[in-house]
């Protein structure tokens, strides 16, 4: 009845999420080394802070997000389960 595709779109919303994640994660790690690299350039290691900031932020974000559809996949799972009458 068209129900079966709640699961499958929950599914394809966390890897899609999962993968974002991954992005963040990458860009505070290649932000980390930048920052080191960049020991004398000042104004440049401010910049680089507020974007590693901004990817941990980004990260905690993504994780709440995917967190909340993990919760919710299983009450679809009850929701939409076909009816046993």
């Amino acid at each position: 009845m068209g129900t079966e595709i709640f699961p499958k779109l929950l599914l394809f919303v966390q890897f899609v999420i999962a993968a974002v994640g991954i992005v963040f994660i990458l860009i505070v790690i290649t932000s980390l080394i930048e920052y080191r690299v960049h020991k004398k350039n000042e104004k440049l290691r401010v910049e680089i802070k507020e974007r590693i900031m901004g990817g941990l932020i980004a990260v905690v974000i993504t994780l709440i997000v995917y967190f909340f559809f993990s919760a919710i996949g299983p009450a679809f799972r009850l929701l939409f389960a076909p009816s046993m009458i």
